[in-house]
């Protein structure tokens, strides 16, 4: 199951992107710890792009017929982190500030989403489903070693290319944006590219390492 439509994509320095790229950003703080920021402000684009009743005023400049330049990605990631999700530096932002942010942004321009962190684990992939089903993007978090906090436990991020896959590079502490699901695999976005997580690493990762808590999703539905 995937996204119904493509992603947004952003047009920078380095080609096109698959959504935004916290690496290409020209503030240190996102660079360093944006993830957060820019899953949502990935998740509101694909929805204004993909969803009338999501167009939204602070929006309304984005194109809805081609990619983004880095510099109008630049101005809305801003505007969300200013307004809506503060970053707190060195740590970045958590799933409950997540949340909140959107559901104050929903709220002030009469959207009618609303978001809430996490969801029991018996419910975990079931949920996923039915918000790609809904065409509605997953921010996903891959979360930080608890409560071993010393671990340097990580997360297998893959490239994926037919039958062969490879490890791209390996996390914690991040968020990311699932696009895709299949029995094997979560397909998400990150850093700006394409990649992979297998579903069984993750549960593992969950159960050893991190938490329900930690690591869960942002469960985003209409009302």
């Amino acid at each position: 199951m995937k996204l119904m439509h493509a992603y947004p994509a952003v047009a920078g320095v380095h080609g096109v992107s698959f959504g935004g790229d916290q690496n290409a950003s020209r503030d240190s703080t996102v660079r360093r710890c944006g993830c957060g920021v820019v899953a949502v402000t990935d998740l509101l684009l694909y929805l204004h792009l993909r969803h009338e009743d999501c167009r939204l005023p602070p929006l309304r400049s984005v194109p809805l017929d081609r990619s983004l330049t880095q510099e109008q990605y630049d101005k809305l990631l801003s505007r969300m982190r200013q307004k809506y999700i503060p970053i707190v530096y060195p740590f970045g932002t958590n799933g409950f500030a997540l949340a909140a942010g959107l559901n104050r942004f929903w709220r002030r321009y009469g959207a009618p989403y609303r978001a809430r962190w996490g969801v029991p684990k018996a419910l975990f992939w079931e949920t996923m489903e039915q918000m790609l089903g809904e065409d509605i993007p997953v921010i996903l978090s891959v979360g930080m070693n608890f409560p071993r906090v010393w671990e340097q436990k990580k997360l297998n991020f893959y490239r994926v290319s037919g039958e062969t896959s490879a490890v791209s590079n390996r996390v914690r502490a991040h968020f990311v944006v699932v696009t895709g699901l299949d029995e094997e695999w979560m397909e998400i976005s990150t850093w700006g590219k394409l990649r992979y997580i297998r579903r069984s690493e993750y549960d593992e990762f969950r159960e050893q390492h991190s938490g329900t808590l930690l690591s869960n999703l942002l469960y985003v539905h209409k009302i």
